[in-house]
């Protein structure tokens, strides 16, 4: 079996060709590349796979996938599925992917298996046994959060993916923790010193497509994968009442 995996919700963008066989996956064509503009590079970065993912599947031709894969189901292992990181995170990044996988999809009829992109960068610090906080600037004054602990060999969420205050976030953090991503530096000076006290900080680590390997490696579930029609994005867009509390008064008259 194959995946294509991609991550776009992030400043770095980077698409994946990899071998899933018996609970082991290894990288066959990993391309990474820095934004602004995910949409510049996804497509002729995905073209230059294509021989891989040919050479892979035995085939000459491109044209003859849907052909091959017109009979397989969701509830069986597919030979090729695709997997994506779908937010949240920057909004024309969780678009871009998202579009992209849908694209792929529908023109090779295969499946899809979303993730969570602070999932996805949780799995960066999977050997750690604190909780694992991670952070997105969110901007407009919030974060992306969401925490995570390793039990039982998997990353159990303790706090789902929510938009957060930056002045509410002590609200959440009991004990020594973790903290990942790009959001606690964006905020720091609001943050009260007893948070800052319980988080050990790794910062600027962001969701790339070998964090997203390494869990599905550890957790995938056939039964997970969907077609390019159920698959949406997490945007986790403010309320007007979150927004305008957390606005300064420059921003909130512009």
């Amino acid at each position: 079996m194959l995946c294509l995996l991609t991550e776009t919700t992030s400043p770095k963008g980077s698409l994946a060709l990899y071998s899933f066989e018996n609970k082991t996956i290894r990288p066959l064509s990993i391309k990474r590349w820095e934004g602004p503009s995910h949409s510049n590079f996804i497509t002729s970065t995905f073209e230059s796979l294509i021989p891989s993912l040919q050479n892979q599947l035995n085939l000459s031709h491109l044209k003859n996938l849907p052909s091959l894969l017109s009979l397989q189901t969701t509830s069986s292992s597919p030979p090729l599925f695709i997997s994506l990181g779908v937010g949240p995170g920057r909004f024309t990044g969780v678009r871009v992917g998202v579009s992209f996988a849908k694209t792929v999809s529908f023109a090779l009829n295969i499946p899809i298996y979303p993730v969570s992109s602070l999932k996805i960068l949780a799995e960066s610090q999977a050997e750690q046994e604190k909780p694992v906080l991670v952070l997105l600037n969110a901007f407009k004054n919030s974060l992306y959060m969401a925490l995570y602990q390793k039990k039982k060999g998997k990353i159990k969420e303790l706090i789902s993916p929510s938009l957060v205050l930056p002045q509410d976030l002590h609200e959440y953090i009991k004990e020594e923790t973790l903290c990942i991503g790009d959001g606690y530096r964006a905020y720091e000076n609001i943050f009260p010193a007893e948070l800052k006290e319980k988080l050990k900080l790794k910062d600027y680590i962001f969701p790339e497509v070998k964090h997203l390997a390494s869990l599905l490696q550890r957790e995938f579930n056939p039964s997970q994968l969907i077609n390019w029609k159920e698959l949406k994005p997490v945007y986790l867009r403010s309320p007007v009442k979150l927004l305008k509390e957390g606005l300064s008064s420059k921003e909130s008259h512009l």
